[in-house]
């Protein structure tokens, strides 16, 4: 989903900047297991399951898109770097799948 000026709102499942409008909303619920990679912190490896919704003005109604991914947070040298992660979602308009990669936070 996208809003109004160059803001854009993830909605995984979707293409980018499909939905978008003045108004919108947004949320997402979230489940994530660390694998514990790093006992002290640092480096972590996490399993993801998502459930996104979404509503803008062209979007003739609530949309939403389910699926699992991993994140990747890199700590190099006492330096976090930013996330690299990867999701994998399906929706109603991508009934067989959608894959996505984002560097940086979620929010």
């Amino acid at each position: 989903l996208s809003g109004g000026g160059s803001e854009a709102l993830l909605l995984r499942g979707y293409e980018d900047r499909k939905y978008g409008g003045l108004s919108f909303a947004t949320g997402s619920l979230e489940y994530r297991y660390d694998f514990r990679l790093s006992p002290q912190g640092g480096t972590n490896l996490y399993g993801i399951a998502f459930l996104d919704l979404g509503l803008a003005d062209n979007t003739g109604g609530v949309k939403w898109g389910a699926g699992i991914g991993f994140q990747l947070d890199l700590d190099v040298f006492g330096a976090l770097l930013p996330s690299l992660r990867l999701d994998y979602a399906f929706s109603p308009e991508s009934p067989t799948g959608r894959l996505h990669f984002r560097i940086g936070p979620m929010f």
